[in-house]
């Protein structure tokens, strides 16, 4: 186990060297707050490719691998909060000192792993993977970024969009907007291969920089990319199409940002059909990775057919990369009933 005394010092003379904190005992919960998110625009901004930032935040949690440091004895490694019995032997310039680092060490790791803010520390009891729910507690420690909201990183938090806009801290808005992407991506991966990729290819590269204006481009270019995406989802419930539908038209178009043609959405609708056709004879309980190889080689062999009757040649070159949607779609179909999601 670490000794606090010396992790403490060690995290003053690496992430806070000459970093004036001798008023911290005195300040209010609202200046702490600030004094976090402009240290933590000032690590992002550092010419070492945000070593600092990680150094802090592999502290806490590792920003690979997502798993707690074990050897810190001021994080409870169960419920990822801070031990206030740790430090309760140090001076109280000290302890607020601990308390300030452990702050900023979990926001460090969030901001660098793209990960959504879900610790108790953040979110309360309600947490749901399809709707990441808010508590006061976020708002509390760091105001004006969030309220109690669904949905928290989705690009209709019209608190948060704001924020990322208008923030003062552009670095930390643009790793804001990365976990935005990323957790649009992540739901996407469940249902919509060709999404998924849309937002991968939005990301921010995030490798610190010292040009506010490279900053200011990626939130522009990553909310830009968001709300697009809003947009084509609006367009498809306009169409009448079921989710599913949508993403074999995505598919089929070999990109998420298409105009839905008419032939494709006939298509998509007699290819659902047939793959849902041949799913209804098979038991949850004898399905398996053998009997996926098959489902997707029959799905496949009827879908040339019905493509071509919609002039959609599927065999050709330019349909390379439908050909690797399509079967992610028959996979995540063949998959939601193997294991009863109810994606599709």
């Amino acid at each position: 186990m670490i000794d606090v005394k010396e992790l403490l010092n060690e995290i003053r003379e690496k992430v806070f060297k000459d970093v004036d904190l001798t008023s911290l005992p005195k300040m209010s919960a609202e200046e702490k707050r600030t004094l976090v998110w402009e240290n933590m625009e000032r690590l992002l901004a550092l010419s070492d490719n945000c070593q600092a930032a990680e150094w802090l935040a592999n502290q806490y949690l590792d920003v690979e691998t997502d798993n707690p440091n074990n050897d810190n004895p001021m994080l409870n490694a169960i419920e990822t909060d801070f031990v206030e019995s740790s430090v309760a032997h140090l001076p109280e310039e000290e302890r607020c000192f601990a308390k300030f680092a452990f702050d900023m060490g979990i926001l460090s790791h969030h901001l660098l792993a793209r990960e959504q803010l879900w610790e108790d520390y953040y979110f309360g009891e309600g947490y749901d993977n399809d709707a990441y729910e808010l508590i006061e507690d976020m708002q509390d420690r760091y105001p004006g970024v969030m309220r109690i909201l669904k949905e928290s990183f989705a690009i209709d938090n019209k608190p948060l969009v704001e924020w990322v806009r208008n923030s003062p801290y552009r670095r930390c808005s643009s790793r804001v907007v990365g976990i935005m992407l990323q957790a649009a991506a992540d739901e996407a991966e469940m249902y919509n291969s060709a999404e998924q990729d849309y937002y991968f290819n939005s990301l921010p590269i995030n490798e610190g920089f010292d040009e506010i204006t490279k900053a200011n481009l990626e939130v522009e270019d990553g909310l830009e990319c968001l709300e697009n995406a809003a947009k084509h989802k609006e367009r498809a419930k306009e169409l009448g199409l079921d989710r599913e539908q949508a993403s074999i038209v995505d598919a089929l178009c070999g990109t998420f940002q298409n105009d839905y043609p008419a032939n494709y959405i006939a298509c998509a609708k007699e290819l659902q059909a047939m793959a849902t056709k041949l799913l209804q004879s098979r038991i949850p309980e004898k399905m398996d990775s053998s009997d996926r190889i098959k489902y997707n080689s029959e799905v496949f062999n009827k879908a040339y057919e019905i493509a071509e009757k919609f002039d959609i040649d599927m065999s050709s070159r330019d349909f390379n990369i439908s050909r690797l949607y399509i079967d992610d779609w028959i996979s995540l179909k063949y998959h939601s009933k193997r294991y009863g999601t109810g994606r599709f």
